[in-house]
């Protein structure tokens, strides 16, 4: 199968968005294969600065194609400055990972932590007031790569990628 990879990390799409004025990496794994992205370029990964709906076949040494899409979506409303204000660690962590809100703002929403296959392994809510922090349990969660995506009750969110490591 193909997965389509923001930066270095395979994570479930559609958990890619665009901040204004920024830039993502798709990456279509697969060494040695051949690409063809719906943009009409033949590389490995592209950096998109639009939103977007992007596609890439790509074609093994033997021949066997496989295809994969990704929607980008822009984030209106939700700045470099907002996305800064939510921190994670310690990272990597072997036990409970902390949020520590720098907003301006009540962080008021919802957190998932979502393996790397897309299973949800954690979710509660955020209900958090500038400069507190909050503690997500997951001493009981196996070691690996996840993605911490938190959605304001708007509906702006913003994401941070981790590693559980074993204790």
């Amino acid at each position: 199968s193909v997965f389509v990879a923001v930066t270095d990390v395979v994570i479930p799409l559609p958990l890619t968005a665009l901040l204004s004025g920024g830039s993502l990496v798709l990456d279509a794994g697969n060494p040695g294969a051949t690409y063809l992205w719906s943009t009409g370029e033949t590389t490995r990964s592209i950096t998109v600065t639009e939103p977007g709906f992007y596609t890439v076949s790509v074609t093994d040494p033997d021949g066997c194609t496989a295809a994969a899409s990704v929607t980008v979506s822009g984030l209106s409303g939700l700045s470099e400055a907002f996305a800064g204000a939510l921190q994670v660690g310690p990272v990597p962590t072997t036990g409970d990972l902390n949020l520590y809100w720098h907003g301006g703002e009540i962080l008021d929403g919802w957190a998932r932590v979502l393996a790397a296959d897309g299973r949800m392994v954690w979710m509660g809510r955020t209900l958090m007031a500038p400069g507190s922090s909050s503690v997500i349990p997951l001493r009981q969660v196996a070691s690996g790569t996840y993605v911490l995506r938190v959605e304001t009750a708007a509906g702006q969110w913003i994401s941070r990628t981790f590693i559980k490591a074993d204790e």
